[in-house]
């Protein structure tokens, strides 16, 4: 990982006070690792935030890994009141309809982080390069032992998956996991079965398209029938599946998606991140390595994880994968349902004439029902119909 060091000791130099994010995953942990080590005897600066209101917190790891490195730790605390009065603001602050939810406490870290900072490391690419997604490892896995089963007999289980809701599979996980600690150790469970059950209906060449987006291409979500991922999404064949599904995250997912929320979210703020993982040399490197060397043995990012174990311990190493991501589907529910509520009517659905209503409408009425969590889906047209109030 010489090459992964140099990009970060590149990325060091500055006039300007700086410093790291930190959440306690592999990226982010690798890049303070590094940064931390290159700096030395100095110290880096790093910084998470907290949201325990919002239903998940990092800072317990974060805090643990910057023990180990030796930095000097910040822990922001952001709570429901601040993130929710955010929300109308993410239209003008993005300048298009992103559907990311993580571009919210994004936008928030990156702005009270420039209260001490002017240049962040931060550890985006690690996932689109080294192989970090679960689609890559999980959803790969799967797929192999599913794909050669008869499509109908795929099809009728996918419905049998469906038929329990996501909070019911949760309540049954949480007692499982009493019984069973440890195997049963699997963050928002519901929602997992029901991408598991989408995933048993496609083809080989919509494995990916059924995985990373939000409305499948068999939604019929858009009223013109055309999915945007037939038009943008180059039909190649590198002859392994998981290389396939890393090309088209590395030109769509990575410079529409995860550097646009990022990019948008710190100059808001006046914030520079830079990432290392995105050096050249570093992606160019990554590409030459053979599969086993980026997926193995269960996990995703293998020779990350390796590099990361010269610096930390194993069990922080192997912390399983936390997303950064509010609580939408409950407050979808709850405090944002008015606002939701008034961008989802059948009539402006009608008139703007972009998405099918039917399509959106039902899909809002299971939300609210219980019966789904259509969060993600929800939020995407939400964002969507929120900037074309705002641009309109």
């Amino acid at each position: 990982m010489d090459l992964l060091e140099d990009a970060v000791r590149l990325r060091l130099e500055a006039d300007v006070p700086m410093g790291a994010f930190l959440s306690g995953g592999i990226d982010s942990s690798m890049v303070a690792a590094l940064a931390q080590h290159a700096l030395a005897p100095q110290t880096l600066r790093t910084f998470t935030v907290r949201m325990p209101d919002l239903g998940f917190d990092e800072s317990t790891a974060a805090a643990r890994v910057s023990a180990h490195l030796g930095t000097d730790h910040t822990v922001i605390d952001l709570s429901e009141r601040e993130a929710l009065a955010a929300i109308p603001t993410l239209p003008t602050l993005f300048d298009e309809p992103l559907a990311d939810p993580s571009m919210l406490p994004t936008a928030l870290l990156c702005r009270v982080t420039r209260e001490f900072l002017s240049v962040s490391l931060g550890g985006d690419g690690g996932d689109e390069v080294f192989a970090g997604y679960n689609r890559h490892v999980l959803g790969h896995a799967l797929w192999k032992k599913v794909r050669r089963v008869p499509a109908p007999v795929r099809r009728a289980a996918a419905r049998a998956l469906m038929v329990p809701s996501p909070a019911l599979i949760d309540r049954s996980a949480q007692r499982l996991k009493r019984v069973l600690p440890g195997r049963m150790d699997v963050r928002n469970p519901g929602d997992k079965v029901q991408k598991m059950a989408a995933m048993l209906g496609v083809h080989d060449m919509d494995l990916w398209a059924t995985l990373a987006t939000t409305w499948p291409p068999q939604s019929g979500l858009l009223l013109d029938h055309t999915h945007p991922t037939e038009m943008v999404i180059p039909r190649q064949r590198l002859g392994d599946a998981i290389e396939e599904m890393l090309l088209l995250d590395t030109e769509v997912v990575l410079p529409d998606e995860m550097l646009v929320k990022v990019d948008r979210a710190s100059m808001a703020s006046s914030l520079e991140v830079r990432l290392p993982f995105l050096d050249h040399r570093v992606v160019e490197w990554a590409w030459t390595l053979p599969m086993e060397a980026k997926v193995k043995g269960g996990q995703g990012k293998f020779i990350v994880r390796q590099a990361l174990r010269r610096y930390l311990p194993d069990d922080l190493v192997d912390l399983p994968k936390m997303g950064f991501d509010p609580p939408l589907a409950k407050w979808l529910r709850g405090p944002l349902r008015e606002w939701a509520e008034d961008l989802l009517t059948e009539r402006r659905l009608n008139d703007d004439g972009w998405l099918d209503a039917a399509t959106v409408r039902s899909a809002w009425a299971e939300h609210l029902s219980g019966a789904r969590n259509w969060d993600y889906r929800l939020w995407a047209v939400l964002m969507f119909n929120a900037w074309l109030d705002e641009y309109r």
